[in-house]
């Protein structure tokens, strides 16, 4: 039979998402997923370059293409067969995978935004012919 729930994921200082929480008892899983990702990793770019990151971002669809996520992220947490099914843990256990897949994601993209500045910079200091 599955159960669905819904609550709010604190991925890190100031960025939340929504999750729908599945359990699956008689398979023995829990599905944890997170919804509305798309702008977390501008999120979480440093304050200072919020103006800079969203007239970058503007300008240049390459690095919107670059720093976008995903809308929807999905982390499972399975059951051995042989082992006795614990909805609390299994939970836990796929809400802390989902928690790590988008802390991991959102560090690749502030480092292609990070890429895309230094670029833009070297560009910048190029002199015009």
């Amino acid at each position: 039979m599955k159960q669905n729930k819904n609550m709010v994921l604190h991925v890190s200082s100031g960025i939340s998402v929504p999750v729908e929480v599945e359990l699956y008892s008689e398979r023995k899983m829990v599905v944890a997923k997170a919804i509305g990702c798309e702008d977390l990793a501008l999120k979480a770019i440093p304050q200072a370059f919020h103006s800079l990151a969203i007239i970058q971002i503007e300008d240049n669809s390459r690095l919107w293409e670059k720093i976008t996520m995903k809308p929807i992220y999905v982390a499972v947490a399975r059951c051995h067969a042989d082992d006795v099914f614990d909805a609390a843990f299994g939970k836990e256990w796929a809400l802390d995978k989902l928690k790590e897949k988008l802390l991991r994601v959102i560090s690749n993209r502030k480092c292609n935004f990070a890429k895309e500045l230094i670029e833009t910079a070297e560009r910048l200091k190029k002199p015009i012919a």
